[in-house]
């Protein structure tokens, strides 16, 4: 059975392919949960022209397996960030660096006014929310001169996620995304999103999903720790820091200062001293709803810390074969049935030889 092998595409930043380069020896690469991804690859001098090397070009990073099939490693493409050239022992090297596609979103910010419709955001559902801060700010709607939308869709709004509201003028872009995201995991749907290589298009797609960033592979991957199907495997029960009822401080000073209370009654109910209380200063809400959504983000962070976690043995399982980033597995541990996702994959090559490492959290 032949070895796994990776080939690196390079494109211009206008999308034209401007090489291909077989049989890369030595890279890092990585994916986590709603970050954008990182590859690192190192190439002999000769291997690419310098003039290809330019801010943003598109890389694509290609894993044949062992079963003879190419697929996208970690579902991502990366844009070209950084390189240098140098030497090690008497060796030349050049290295390229790109962060994920994603990345694009961290270069905006939400620039619209307090108030506005498009920085105050009414009661919706949360995914629909999120696209609607990537059109306003990169996309379609946005100003002609933000406007990426020769580059970039945005998916059809599809109502999933918890009905939030959400003040988020002149935050960055990324940081408004996450925290709409946040608030939806609280009241119950964890929400994932990723900018993805819309083939039918020929441009990039925003994309927001609920359940597992990844495939639903519960019915085909079912991992036995007992087996050493995962490594380091860990069942975590942590209620240290958890609050269960927070106050949220708005606008005003002393008796006249603005209160709304949050609470979570699962946790208010789990003993009779199940009301450990919290505060939130968020002077800069005017409306209750938004402090409302801010109180919910605030229990969201002081959760307990329920969790299994664990590595795929990739030895075992093929990475890219019978899993990918983001997918959603089942796992046999001590006893019990859990429901997990690949939290995240790292990919190293090092003169040819592979390393995966896959991070498992359940996710109920």
């Amino acid at each position: 059975m032949a070895d796994a092998t990776y080939t690196l595409q390079i494109r211009n930043p206008a999308g034209t392919l401007v090489a291909e380069l077989a049989n890369v020896l030595d890279l890092d690469a990585g994916r986590s949960i709603n970050t954008p991804a990182a590859l690192r690859v190192r190439l002999a001098p000769e291997a690419i022209a310098a003039t290809i090397l330019v801010p943003d070009a598109r890389m694509r990073l290609l894993r044949t397996g062992t079963d003879g099939l190419a697929r996208v490693a970690l579902n991502s493409d990366f844009l070209l960030r950084s390189w240098r050239q140098g030497y090690a022992g008497n060796a030349q090297f050049v290295e390229l660096a790109g962060q994920g596609a994603a990345q694009i979103l961290a270069r905006r910010i939400v620039a619209y006014a307090a108030g506005s419709a498009q920085a105050e955001k009414a009661a919706a559902a949360a995914s629909n929310i999120m696209r609607a801060l990537v059109r306003e700010n990169l996309g379609s709607s946005a100003a002609a001169d933000r406007d990426l939308s020769t580059w970039l869709q945005v998916e059809a709004d599809d109502g999933v996620g918890a009905s939030i509201a959400k003040s988020v003028a002149w935050r960055p872009l990324d940081g408004a995304l996450a925290d709409v995201a946040e608030a939806s995991a609280l009241a119950g749907t964890l929400l994932y999103w990723h900018i993805a290589w819309a083939t039918g298009a020929g441009k990039y797609e925003f994309q927001v999903k609920a359940g597992q960033p990844g495939a639903d592979r519960t019915a085909s991957v079912q991992l036995d720790s007992a087996a050493g199907d995962v490594q380091d495997a860990l069942l975590l029960r942590d209620y240290t820091a958890q609050i269960s009822h927070v106050y949220v401080g708005g606008q005003g000073v002393g008796a006249a200062r603005t209160v709304v209370e949050v609470d979570a009654p699962e946790r208010l109910g789990s003993s009779p001293f199940g009301r450990v209380e919290g505060w939130a200063d968020r002077r800069q809400y005017t409306s209750s709803t938004g402090m409302s959504d801010e109180g919910r983000a605030e229990l969201w962070d002081k959760r307990a810390r329920v969790l299994f976690s664990g590595t795929v043995n990739a030895g075992a399982w093929e990475y890219s074969r019978y899993w990918e980033f983001g997918d959603r597995v089942r796992v046999l541990h001590a006893g019990q049935r859990l429901t997990c996702m690949i939290n995240s994959v790292r990919i190293g090559l090092a003169g040819g030889a592979e390393t995966i490492t896959a991070d498992l959290r359940e996710v109920g």
